[in-house]
This record gives C-alpha cells, sequence and structure tokens, in this order.
C-alpha cells in the first residue's frame, strides 16, 4: 500500500464523526474550539519524534498551524478525554485495506487465517 493511500484511510477514520462520538471519555470533550482539536491530536501523537514534548509540541504547531503552541499540561489534559479507540480504527481500517489489495483467498470466520512456527531453520551450503 502507497503511503498516500494509507494517510487517506488514516484521515478518514479521524475525520469520521463516529470516531469523536465514540472516543471521547466525557460528552462535553472536544465540543469547544481549542488549542488543539481531537483531529490533530491523534496526528501528534502518532508523530514519533525522540524529543520533550514540548519540543514536539512547538515542532508540530511551527509546521501546522502556526500561532502560540499549547502547554506540555494542556496536552496531556486533552490526552485524557479521549480512549485509544481511535488508533485502534486506524489499524484495523489500514489492514483491512492492505488485505482487501493483496490477499484474494478464502477466509475463516471472517478471518485470514496465518501460522508462524516459532522454530527456526539452519541452512547450509
Amino acid at each position: 500500500m502507497s503511503a498516500a493511500v494509507y494517510l487517506k484511510t488514516i484521515d478518514a477514520v479521524r475525520d469520521c464523526p463516529a470516531t469523536l462520538k465514540t472516543a471521547r471519555l466525557k460528552a462535553e470533550a472536544f465540543t469547544r474550539n481549542r488549542g488543539m482539536s481531537f483531529r490533530q491530536a491523534p496526528s501528534f501523537i502518532l508523530d514519533m519524534s525522540k524529543t520533550t514534548l514540548q519540543t514536539r509540541l512547538n515542532l508540530f504547531y511551527d509546521k501546522t498551524k502556526g500561532g502560540e503552541p499549547i502547554s506540555q499540561q494542556a496536552f496531556s489534559k486533552l490526552r485524557m478525554n479521549f480512549d485509544h479507540s481511535p488508533f485502534e480504527k486506524m489499524v484495523r481500517a489500514t489492514v483491512a485495506k492492505q488485505y482487501s489489495e493483496i490477499f484474494d483467498m478464502p477466509m475463516f470466520c471472517g478471518y485470514h487465517v496465518f501460522a508462524v512456527d516459532g522454530s527456526y531453520i539452519r541452512f547450509t551450503l
């Protein structure tokens, strides 16, 4: 799957109103226009930079929207308002897209069945 298709699949899940509705831990979360929206939060979390949180926030705001970035405390409070379900939906959507393009094989109870053996083979020439 190309990177563009992968990103479009993630965007479709992230932008879906049902994702926000099911991910909210409180009914009043993500209803006002704040420094970082629900749509931007998963993108920021998926950015795997190896720097401090405030440095990541500064870079994220420079790249995306400009202006003053939110604080580390504000981001932590934002993160506590939704559960892991958006990330699970993103993974399931990309896996379903990937398997639908590559595998044209029968399914067992709605699943592709794969087996992995824990042993290894030593090849000698």
